[in-house]
């Protein structure tokens, strides 16, 4: 899986999502987690291959959160 923190604003998950599809990578489940004070979502993507697809985000301005102990 990959953490990913994204602006609470119409078409940042799009535009993460479409960068996968591009790379034909399918995304298996999402969860997402945010509060009432936040401005930012916290989504979890279940990828086939976690380490390509932070590398594409990363690559696109995406922010990958390290949420490996």
């Amino acid at each position: 899986a990959v953490a990913i923190r994204l602006f609470d604003e119409p078409g940042t998950l799009d535009h993460a999502l479409r960068i996968l599809s591009d790379a034909r990578l399918n995304v298996d489940y999402i969860y997402t987690c945010s509060g009432k004070a936040m401005d930012t979502q916290l989504v979890v993507l279940g990828v086939q291959s976690p380490s390509k697809a932070e590398s594409l985000l990363k690559g696109s301005d995406v922010e990958v959160v390290d949420f490996h102990a």
